[in-house]
């Protein structure tokens, strides 16, 4: 019976290292999907880094934008006012 007991603890030893093996396995699994996801984590960051700058300039533009286009219409309006001058002087009023 000593045996039998001897036997059935050395297959549970094994079986236990077998398990550690596996173990072991899973954490370095687990360390490399850990790094992939930090380096997703830095990725998304610096995207969000340029939408937020790309945003930012965007509105820049928009904003330089309306202003040569308030720039423009005021050239207009003076231009028609003073081609409606010439006119004027050109008749007499």
């Amino acid at each position: 019976p000593a045996t039998k007991y001897l036997k059935q603890l050395e297959e549970s030893n094994v079986a236990l290292e077998e398990l550690k093996l596996k173990l072991a396995e899973k954490v370095e699994e687990a360390k490399g999907k850990e790094l992939y996801i930090s380096q997703l984590e830095y990725k998304v960051d610096s995207y969000a880094n340029e939408i937020c700058d790309l945003r930012s300039r965007l509105n820049r533009v928009g904003h330089e934008s309306d202003s040569w286009h308030e720039r423009f219409l005021k050239a207009d309006t003076s231009y028609h006012e003073l081609k409606r001058a010439i006119r004027n002087l050109a008749t007499g009023f």
